[in-house]
């Protein structure tokens, strides 16, 4: 009888111990789940913010870079034709042609605003972006300086503009399209990568 009582015992303590544990571990999974939860959900919406003001960031240097294009490109051809007009023209003729071309509305921001897309290029664009576009800068401001006394040297800063631009237009597009193409994978990515991380954590406390 006292070998039953015994055995009883021990089946109880043990049920007992099974139980409670089954009632901390639900206790955990309560706390920790929507803890987790809620800074997984935090540092996504923390890297989608990045990404949208990325995003809009690039739009707004595209728009501008093309703007300064636009009227770099006018002010060469008007250069190019004044030049065409001393060499061949007559006198009574002479501006006419540049006189001719009807000049397009200016796109380009004002000091304050462009001072402004600086700044956001400095804090949300990435080192790629922010190199080609400076690049575009770079070769207008040469030819800005240096005005080009040939009309080979016109077409050159040209060019040159036009080839800047279009480098800095292909970064964006693959930068944007590289997103994308990770963002399709990193966000289920991200969150097993926290779970693995937050288990293993996990064990190494119980560890201790």
């Amino acid at each position: 009888m006292a070998a039953d009582s015994g055995l009883t015992l021990l089946a109880v303590d043990a049920g007992d111990k099974i139980s409670l544990g089954a009632a901390l571990l639900a206790a955990v999974v309560a706390v920790v789940v929507p803890v987790w939860t809620f800074r997984m959900t935090l540092a996504m919406d923390r890297l989608k913010w990045v990404r949208d003001q990325r995003s809009q960031l690039y739009i707004d240097m595209l728009t501008e870079a093309y703007a300064e294009k636009q009227w770099f490109t006018e002010r060469m051809s008007r250069l190019e034709l004044e030049m065409i007009d001393k060499r061949y023209a007559s006198p009574d003729d002479a501006g006419r042609r540049s006189d001719d071309i009807v000049g397009s509305p200016d796109l380009r921001l004002n000091p304050i605003e462009r001072a402004k897309l600086g700044s956001r290029g400095t804090v949300f664009a990435s080192p790629a972006v922010s190199k080609t576009f400076n690049a575009v800068q770079a070769a207008m401001g040469h030819a800005m300086l240096v005005t080009p006394k040939l009309e080979a040297e016109v077409h050159a800063a040209k060019w040159k503009v036009e080839e800047a631009f279009e480098t800095f237009q292909k970064t964006v597009q693959d930068e944007l399209d590289a997103r994308s193409e990770r963002l399709k994978s990193e966000s289920w990515g991200t969150k097993i990568e926290t779970v693995r991380l937050w288990l293993r954590d996990g064990f190494r406390i119980r560890r201790r």
